[in-house]
């Protein structure tokens, strides 16, 4: 009973995070992209936006000029959890939601690719479009980022299966061995909150509304895509640098 106590302590103290300092507008995805991905995620699956890269045009494209002028906090933010290798040479941004199938999928794909190629690195920025309890999995992730646990909760939460909830949360961040009591301090935290803060800010400039959705030096990619997609992708990355 002491146990239980103590768990449903920690659980009102998320949720009352969640619904203060953690309650970030949705107002960068809309209800529309929400309703949509809660019914068929696969809206996306083909919807690309591709700009002609630098070697056909001396021009930058608008999409080009918004990514330039994000570029600093898209690519090289520090506080930003990375997949791969740190130093690689063309870098990817990844958009997603924890409880989105096809997030999940993508990151599988993602993360095998990242293991094959030694010099891709992969920023994430979790952007919660499905509900309170993706942006609470958002932030505990990100506040886990301090106790230097962000990867263990990340793929903990990607290879759920079904909707996760406050006690399927809570339970996986037990699992992987994370300090609670610092992950409640850490979520109320300036950094953490920021750090969401900024992806919706980054989200709406890029005028992303459907995830997940890829973005790298010259492209915006929408929706799910198999690994010999990525794998084109990056290779034209690769053949405009």
């Amino acid at each position: 009973m002491k146990e239980l106590t103590k768990g449903n302590h920690m659980m009102k103290s998320l949720t009352f995070l969640l619904i203060g300092s953690c309650a970030i507008a949705l107002t960068a995805c809309g209800t529309g992209a929400e309703k949509v991905l809660e019914k068929d995620p696969s809206h996306t699956k083909t919807v690309s936006q591709k700009v002609p890269s630098k070697t056909t045009t001396a021009k930058k494209t608008p999409l080009q000029q918004v990514i330039h002028a994000h570029k600093k906090a898209l690519f090289y933010d520090p506080t930003a959890p990375i997949m791969g290798n740190p130093d690689g040479d063309v870098t990817l941004v990844k958009f997603f939601d924890y409880n989105c199938g096809y997030c999940r999928k993508m990151n599988k794909v993602v993360e095998d690719m990242a293991k094959k190629d030694p010099s891709l690195r992969v920023v994430l920025r979790p952007l919660p479009m499905l509900g309170e309890n993706s942006k609470l999995a958002a932030i505990m992730a990100i506040a886990a980022h301090k106790q230097g646990k962000f990867e263990v909760l990340h793929n903990a939460f990607m290879k759920s299966s079904g909707h996760l909830g406050q006690k399927q949360l809570i339970a996986l961040a037990k699992k992987v061995k994370l300090d609670m009591a610092q992950l409640n301090t850490d979520m109320q935290s300036g950094d953490a909150n920021n750090f969401m803060k900024e992806t919706f800010k980054l989200a709406n400039a890029l005028k992303i509304r459907g995830v997940p959705a890829t973005v790298t030096k010259d492209t915006i990619v929408n929706g799910f895509r198999p690994l010999k997609d990525l794998k084109q992708l990056v290779a034209n990355q690769r053949a405009t640098q």
